[in-house]
């Protein structure tokens, strides 16, 4: 996958933008997470079930120290520490906090009356995009426990840039509105803006969300570091 958007870009240029394709993919990631809503929903509910019967078989030695803890972590660390897959994990998770550091700017403003505030957006969105391409190129590249998690992982980053595309097309159009420009007719979801904007960002909230899960719960996804390849270790802020 070619990183195509650190080139110079001029201020209204998304011609080259399939949202179409971006607002299918749109309909059916929505439809993909109710589905996961609800089987997240019955996991959850059947492992506060496990955990409240558990706490109550063990309640003798629930708070107890337990001393293989710490060798435990070290061991599960030693087989997940291939760099580049954690380095992805930490690129993205760096990206979700600032996503929802943005997100409210990004609501209030892609459809504002203020050209500037609109262009920001659209270069946030811009910056996004071009950062997930980025991140996505070492996928191929990352030792993965499972064969599954790198269609997986190609799957998350496509879903991320139609979206992040969406928003960029989105603030493309109302800087075309505020400057008289002439712009399409809206058809479909672009008939009801406000509400297009409100499906996207909560895609991008719900896909962020789903990143975290699939690499916090169950087994890690990342494998061991290559024989001569320094491994990951936590930065200073992961381990306090």
């Amino acid at each position: 996958m070619q990183n195509d958007d650190n080139q110079e870009r001029s201020p209204v240029d998304v011609e080259d933008v399939d949202v179409d394709a971006a607002l299918d993919e749109l309909r059916a990631e929505e439809h993909r997470r109710l589905l996961r809503t609800g089987v997240l929903s019955l996991v959850i509910l059947a492992v506060l079930g496990f955990v409240a019967w558990w706490m109550v078989t063990n309640t003798d030695t629930l708070f107890r120290p337990n001393i293989k803890v710490e060798a435990g972590e070290e061991e599960v660390l030693a087989v997940t520490n291939d760099p580049v897959c954690r380095g992805i994990i930490d690129e993205v998770t760096l990206m979700a906090e600032e996503y929802q550091a943005r997100e409210r700017f990004m609501e209030d403003h892609v459809l504002g009356a203020d050209p500037k505030s609109v262009d920001q957006v659209r270069e946030t969105a811009t910056a996004f995009r071009s950062r997930h391409r980025s991140v996505a190129e070492r996928v191929d590249s990352a030792v993965l426990r499972e064969r599954s998690f790198r269609r997986q992982l190609n799957d998350w980053f496509g879903f991320m840039d139609n979206e992040f595309r969406i928003l960029e097309e989105m603030a493309d159009r109302q800087l075309k509105l505020l400057r008289d420009e002439d712009v399409p007719e809206p058809q479909g979801l672009w008939t009801d803006m406000p509400a297009l904007r409100d499906r996207v960002l909560l895609t991008i909230d719900d896909n962020f969300q789903s990143f975290r899960v699939w690499h916090q719960v169950g087994l890690h996804p990342c494998g061991p570091a290559p024989e001569g390849v320094e491994p990951w270790v936590p930065s200073e802020k992961v381990k306090k």
